[in-house]
């Protein structure tokens, strides 16, 4: 599903409108400790490597597998965790793909570099 000030957004220019101003806060949908907290249960931002999301699980690509907290990653809300290769994929159900989205809002913020 698309929000739709995004849809607005994405065929506003489409229909040569200028573009509105988000009045969205940067991390809207969780607050700034719960990414934080998430962040920390996959070791850290700086073993994180990359993320994406399916419809169920958060896809995380770590540097050191030792730092993945699993049982932090449970209490977060993770219904189950599994590891393939050097890739943690935490089961949150539908809310995967605003972990992503939220995740991605965090390292622009705090990182010039893209996840």
């Amino acid at each position: 599903m698309v929000k739709m000030q995004d849809f607005k957004r994405l065929f506003a220019a489409a229909l040569g409108h200028k573009e509105e101003k988000s009045t969205e806060a940067p991390l809207s949908g969780l607050d700034e400790a719960a990414i934080t907290a998430l962040i920390a249960a996959f070791g850290g931002h700086d073993n994180i490597v990359s993320f994406d999301a399916c419809l169920t699980r958060l896809r995380v690509k770590v540097n050191a597998l030792q730092q993945v907290d699993s049982e932090a990653l449970q209490g977060l809300g993770a219904i189950g965790v599994i590891i393939i290769g050097d890739e943690v994929q935490a089961i949150f159900g539908k809310r995967s793909d605003n972990l992503r989205r939220e995740l991605g809002q965090w390292f622009e913020l705090h990182e010039p570099e893209q996840h």
